[in-house]
């Protein structure tokens, strides 16, 4: 089940910002990507949150199936690219990374610029490769946290996986 609403900055639980939270039910995300599509907003699209790009938050909980749906969406949307917040949090800031998700990809793409960010290994324990994220009309942005408070007014859409 979908359920799309509309939050603004009247809306308690937010900061001065205006996105579409969609509330999705799902067996691990078995939902097909079209019901996504379906709820109305979607065929209006929002202007672009962030300089020319539309930044999609899909949050939840772990094992939700956040990843497999983003994945579909990202598919969907014709290959949109996603950002995996797994690649800015570590075992020392699981919660504590939203400064460097906008400096190294909110803000250069608010400038209309290509965004850059180096994920972490959470094996070896340290930042690792870096990942190139290209303006294009949407981005995703996937994992637990990924619709924080402190970037909310950079978001177009938040999809909750439950």
């Amino acid at each position: 089940m979908l359920t799309a609403l509309p939050l603004s900055s009247s809306t308690r639980m937010m900061a001065p910002c205006s996105f579409t939270l969609f509330l999705a039910t799902s067996n691990r995300c078995g939902m097909p990507v079209r019901n996504f599509f379906k709820t109305g907003s979607i065929s209006r699209p929002r202007q672009p949150s962030c300089g020319p790009v539309r930044i999609v938050a899909v949050d939840g909980p772990g094992g939700a199936g956040k990843s497999t749906f983003a994945e579909r969406l990202a598919n969907a949307l014709g290959e949109a690219p996603v950002a995996h917040t797994d690649d800015f949090a570590s075992w020392q800031n699981q919660f504590g990374w939203a400064h460097r998700l906008r400096t190294q990809v909110i803000d250069p793409l608010a400038q209309s610029r290509p965004a850059r960010y180096q994920s972490y290994d959470w094996v070896a324990r340290r930042f690792a490769e870096w990942h190139e994220v290209p303006v294009a009309p949407v981005l995703l942005i996937e994992g637990v946290g990924a619709a924080q408070l402190a970037f909310a007014d950079a978001l177009a859409y938040v999809i909750w996986i439950d």
